[in-house]
């Protein structure tokens, strides 16, 4: 299953590119994710590597492309799923980017028969988190 969105952040390309980037952040815009740690040393670059809970799953994400500031991509796995967000930024402006995500599931066990059926609901939540990222990129003059 894809998701796919586009969001307009009124921020350089750069600056909303390292707020995605450190995956730490979204724990302040995503309701879902919790307990969001870096696991590897900073600087936040290629192979920096996280772990979040996800509803009480235990996810490690590994940050497997960084292209600052146009493109990354992340690569999650859990227990009942693996996910992978291609990421791109395109700077409309000097300070208008927009944010072009395309999130990729591949479900596991019992969530291979699950996840199909909760589709339009995932789409309206993400959909609704990425409003959430705008607000917070946005709030970080």
């Amino acid at each position: 299953m894809k998701i796919v969105l586009q969001i307009t952040v009124n921020q350089p390309a750069a600056i909303v590119f390292d707020h995605i980037a450190d995956a730490r952040n979204e724990a302040q815009w995503n309701t879902t994710l919790t307990d969001y740690q870096l696991l590897s040393q900073e600087p936040i670059g290629q192979g920096a590597q996280f772990s979040y809970k996800n509803r009480g799953d235990i996810f490690t994400s590994t940050l497997s492309q960084y292209n600052k500031p146009s493109s990354l991509v992340f690569d999650a796995h859990g227990k009942p799923m693996d996910i992978r967000a291609q990421v791109l930024f395109e700077a409309v402006s000097p300070d208008v980017t927009t944010v072009h995500a395309e999130y990729t599931f591949s479900p596991k066990g019992m969530m291979k028969i699950m996840l199909p059926l909760f589709g339009p609901i995932l789409r309206s939540a993400f959909a609704k988190e990425f409003e959430h990222f705008k607000q917070f990129s946005e709030s970080q003059k």
